[in-house]
């Protein structure tokens, strides 16, 4: 990424982190639903992006939960994606309602 789009990007995050401090939204309420919206997109995206992958992905095996190795590399990507995503909105927000910026 180039300097101008990180910047783009935090502008923006910022923006939403000041529309929330202003609706009286809950950073307890919003963390896990940025984190499943966030999770949820990069998880749709990884399996359009790698159908023949997403075709080999078992979750379950036998009626019980065992994942294979293309599972647990999709399951860390998306819940790292997410973990950030959610971090990054708290903070903003946080920053916002004690004033730090």
């Amino acid at each position: 990424m180039s300097i101008l789009e990180n910047l783009f990007y935090f502008i923006c995050l910022l923006l939403i982190g000041a529309l929330i401090v202003r609706v009286g939204w809950k950073i307890r309420y919003l963390a896990p639903l940025s984190f499943l919206g966030t999770a949820l997109l990069v998880l749709v995206i990884l399996a359009k992006s790698f159908p023949s992958d997403w075709e080999q992905v078992q979750f379950f095996s036998g009626g019980q939960l065992a994942p294979n190795e293309l599972a647990l590399d999709m399951l860390l990507v998306v819940c790292g994606a997410g973990g950030v995503v959610a971090f990054l909105l708290s903070l903003s927000v946080w920053a916002i309602q004690n004033d730090v910026f």
